[in-house]
């Protein structure tokens, strides 16, 4: 489904071509449009677009243009306001009285909304960036943000930046999830259209409350997710939020045909198959086992050709990617899948954090000796099973507490660093050696020099700061909430997740298939925020609301387990897949890549990622430097062609 359009605020056949689409709503300043493949069932898609007419400010519909499966039941008479936007995943509406076109985005982000904006000009918007791209006014302003770029290859900036409207595109920004923007000839103004009250479940007092009614929200939401239910795919990933979608579909439908997929990636990290077989024995699911595909460069060479941006995740995409072809190819219409969960739900796990940043040494003792029963401390030690509660315990308050301390040591004077950690030995019984060893280790690893990876490849000069401040997400739609709410709001729109909606709505329409997240719910975002941290932490499990929500329905097995998938392994081999797979590419000495990336750089981190003995923290910064790199260098080739052929 692709929702685009043109508004132009002068006259001038350049900006607006004529258009013959059968589905394009057309006026005299311009003209709106809704498309998507034949093949795909569009049903359940709730979007809003039109032209109110020149004297008239209600809705009307152009009945003959586009089917009623795409109207909000009961707009038909109403007006357009900020507050119908909640009822739609998008809007696009054009005012001609008032020489206005309003956009919204849903409130999670699901539906991509980017638009270019030329004061006194035009006004063109699309939910797919290369088709905005490929638009005759659009052409000459596809100027690349460098600031945008820097970023994109800074290890720690992209991965903890919040989202904004910002694109790899000086002049193609996004709406903001939650948000519509207002465009006239005089210009553009972007505000939130919703308002979360978490507040209102504050009154709910036991973990069995919150779990009742978080279990009522997920019912309700996977249910809307499933409207067309007789061609299920759901991902099966064996961890606790794909393995709650999964059997609350079962619950809701117990006779519906329901595909499982599982991507059998065969790492010691990621091997969940026996999760992931339990659970679809249960729900007596169609369950597949997937084997991702290989030819990573493809992969990442095709989908940079439909996002007109570079690959953004940090794994490669064929392994998402596959799963949604895979639904498609059994005659699926819709995928569940529970992406972001994490975020959403909120672990507690936080809680020993706080304790220890406000001194709270009791409360620490008392937090650490029931999370580290179910901490996943293998990498610390690979017998960590075998060792006694309190042995566990012991090591685990070590380990926590030097390490929270060398987080903060730089910032500290050296006076005030050494009484902090005579403070933490003595009041959590850690000896001062084990201070020192850390640091010596540290120390030790900045000597070495083929151990030494900067934070960014980028070449000295290419800066991510921008003078100018963008609205970020996160920040507007929690500007009335309590300070207690915020870093709900930093967890869930941060660029990572937002991007990731953006590329899963892109490969649907491209794969014919709905992608449909029922962890993303208002609800249920509303609910957990205001869930007490102490009722997620629960015994040291974490989630412990959504666990309790699932009591009777996902196998015990399932349902508190304490460990996740680690997928750095697999991260790992498949960049060095796409490392070898790619070397006509980089070897291109005329690829504009080289402008960017400083070489020599580049070339450390390849070699630092294929060295068998280097630290983990070292394999991911490489991984990720060198995904990035080559993603960019894709991503220039790709839009040198693209741009050349808008010349021809």
């Amino acid at each position: 489904m692709i929702v685009e359009g043109v508004i132009a605020f002068r006259n001038s056949t350049d900006i607006i071509p004529s258009y013959a689409d059968k589905n394009a709503i057309c006026s005299d300043a311009g003209w709106l449009n809704l498309r998507y493949p034949a093949s795909r069932n569009v049903n359940n898609s709730r979007i809003l677009v039109g032209v109110s007419p020149s004297g008239e400010d209600d809705i009307k519909f152009k009945e003959n243009n586009i089917s009623d499966s795409f109207w909000i039941a009961g707009l038909t008479d109403s007006t357009v306001d900020p507050a119908l936007f909640e009822k739609a995943e998008m809007v696009a509406w054009y005012q001609e009285l008032k020489g206005t076109l309003l956009l919204s985005r849903d409130i999670f982000g699901t539906i991509p909304l980017y638009y270019l904006h030329i004061p006194g000009v035009f006004i063109a918007f699309s939910t797919s960036l290369v088709s905005l791209m490929k638009m005759p006014c659009s052409r000459p302003y596809m100027e690349i943000d460098a600031e945008r770029v820097a970023s994109y290859c800074d290890f720690q900036k992209d991965q903890g930046s919040g989202y904004t409207s910002r694109t790899f595109y000086k002049a193609v920004k996004t709406v903001l999830p939650g948000h519509f923007i207002s465009v006239s000839s005089e210009g553009i103004t972007s505000a939130p259209y919703t308002s979360l009250n978490p507040e209102k479940w504050e009154e709910l007092r036991s973990k069995e409350e919150y779990g009742m009614v978080f279990k009522g929200f997920l019912r309700k939401s996977v249910k809307r997710s499933s409207e067309d239910h007789e061609s299920m795919a759901s991902h099966l990933s064996g961890g606790l939020d794909s393995s709650s979608v999964s059997t609350m579909f079962r619950d809701i439908f117990p006779g519906a045909r329901l595909h499982t997929l599982y991507s059998e990636t065969r790492t010691r990290y990621t091997d969940e198959a026996v999760f992931a077989t339990s659970v679809a024995k249960q729900i007596d699911s169609v369950h597949h086992n997937i084997d991702p595909p290989a030819n990573d460069f493809e992969t990442i060479s095709l989908y940079t050709s439909l996002y007109g941006h570079p690959e953004c995740m940090v794994l490669s995409p064929s392994l998402q990617g596959s799963l949604i072809q895979y639904a498609r190819e059994l005659g699926c219409e819709t995928l569940l899948i529970g992406h972001d969960g994490d975020s959403v739900v909120g672990t507690g796990l936080d809680l020993t954090h706080e304790a220890f940043f406000s001194k709270n040494w009791e409360k620490l003792k008392d937090l650490i000796a029931k999370r580290a029963e179910h901490a996943p401390m293998h990498k610390l030690s690979p017998d960590w099973e075998s060792y006694s509660p309190e042995r566990k315990y012991k090591a685990y308050v070590q380990n926590f507490t030097v390490s929270r301390y060398f987080e903060i040591v730089r910032k500290l004077p050296v006076l005030k660093a050494f009484r902090l950690m005579i403070e933490i030995s003595r009041k959590m019984d850690v000896p001062v050696w084990r201070f020192f060893e850390k640091g010596l280790k540290s120390i030790a690893g900045k000597l070495r020099s083929r151990d030494q990876l900067p934070q960014s490849i980028i070449k000295a000069g290419i800066s991510h700061k921008s003078g100018k401040v963008l609205e970020n997400a996160a920040t507007s739609l929690a500007n009335k909430l309590p300070e207690k709410y915020r870093n709900a709001f930093v967890a869930v729109y941060n660029a990572q997740s937002m991007i990731a909606n953006e590329q899963f709505f892109t490969l649907g329409n491209y794969y014919g298939i709905h992608n449909r997240f029922p962890l993303y719910d208002k609800e249920l975002f509303e609910l957990c925020m205001a869930t007490p941290p102490e009722i997620k932490f629960g015994n040291g499990l974490g989630r412990g609301h959504f666990r309790e929500a699932m009591k009777g329905l996902l196998p015990e097995n399932v349902r508190t387990r304490p460990s996740k998938a680690n997928f750095s392994l697999y991260g790992r081999q498949a960049v060095i897949r796409l490392y070898h797979q790619s070397k006509d590419l980089m070897q291109d000495r005329s690829n504009p890549v080289w402008s960017y990336i400083d070489k020599n750089k580049y070339e450390k981190a390849v070699s630092v990622l294929l060295r068998e003995n280097a630290q983990e923290f070292l394999h991911n910064r490489s991984q990720f430097q060198v995904l990035r790199t080559i993603s960019l260098a894709i991503w220039l080739d790709w839009l040198t062609r693209f741009q050349s052929d808008g010349q021809n």
